[in-house]
């Protein structure tokens, strides 16, 4: 029979990924989270005067930012009553350092989260233990993350730990990526790249339009849609298939980047959307309502 909750993660992760030991992390406890490469296509190269968006912090940079991650799920399966398997929100206050010239073909960017904050009780108590959580960014100079190295107090809970993880991943998700040519306000570009939820292949497009640059901050228009790759699902842990009926999945946001800074400054990306499965075997139907999304604050 199919679990009522297999499908919570539906909405679009950065990855699927296995614990392994990284030496980018200084304690057995780290993992790694590879993250699917980006396509950047440019639509419109702007107006005039044009100019390449590159990072380019120095190696010492540092920055105080907040984000908050939010993700909303409420299931049916069948004629059942429907069922809120929401996670709480959770605010990470970070401490980002830069490692290696931003502007190099790959460079890292260190992170250290204070106490993280949820309106949920039970689980903000859970994230005392969080603080001093670390984690390395992997990326380019376009800010294209490649890698994600995890890095929590070895004490911190599993539901402490998953919140923490889930923060990140979703930032990785939709963190901006720059074209690497010249481009002015009003230029657009596509960034494109293949995720993997829970077995589900879906394509994320994210339309980025440079709406003002002012000195080295930038400020981006965000529009992202999902999209499946196959008509059918086959879910974890043996559980069969469904068929994917429809699936809806976009949204809007907007960033304030600063290209000295190793993160974004402020801005949020937000998506909403549907979706319906049958089960092949009897057309038992499974729907979703799904939101989720960051937001950054300095």
């Amino acid at each position: 029979m199919l679990a009522s909750g297999v499908l919570t993660a539906c909405s679009g992760t950065a990855a699927d990924h296995a614990p392994v030991p990284t030496s980018a992390g200084p304690t057995p406890g780290a993992v790694t989270v590879a993250v699917p490469d980006v396509v950047v296509t440019v639509t419109n190269p702007g107006a005039e005067p044009r100019t390449t968006l590159a990072r380019h912090a120095t190696p010492d940079a540092t920055q105080q930012v907040s984000l908050t991650a939010n993700s909303a799920i409420t299931q049916t399966v069948g004629t059942n009553a429907s069922t809120d398997q929401s996670s709480p929100d959770v605010t990470l206050p970070i401490a980002a350092s830069q490692h290696g010239a931003a502007d190099a073909p790959t460079h890292s960017v260190g992170l250290v989260v204070d106490v993280p904050s949820s309106p949920d009780s039970t689980l903000a108590a859970a994230l005392l233990k969080a603080k001093g959580s670390r984690a390395t960014l992997v990326a380019g100079p376009d800010g294209a993350v490649k890698q994600l190295v995890l890095d929590p107090p070895a004490d911190l809970s599993d539901a402490g730990r998953s919140a923490v993880e889930q923060a990140l991943r979703q930032a990785v998700q939709f963190a901006p990526v720059l074209p690497s040519v010249s481009v002015g306000v009003g230029a657009v570009w596509t960034v494109s790249q293949q995720i993997n939820s829970l077995g589900l292949g879906v394509r994320q497009d994210t339309v980025l339009t440079l709406a003002a640059v002012r000195g080295s901050t930038v400020t981006l228009a965000v529009q992202v849609t999902q999209t499946p790759l196959t008509p059918t699902w086959t879910l974890p842990n043996d559980q069969g298939t469904l068929n994917v009926d429809s699936y809806a999945l976009a949204g809007t946001g907007n960033l304030t980047v600063d290209l000295t800074k190793p993160l974004p400054l402020d801005g949020q990306v937000q998506l909403t959307g549907d979706q319906v499965y049958s089960r092949p075997k009897d057309g038992l139907k499974i729907t979703q309502k799904v939101s989720n999304g960051v937001s950054w604050k300095s």
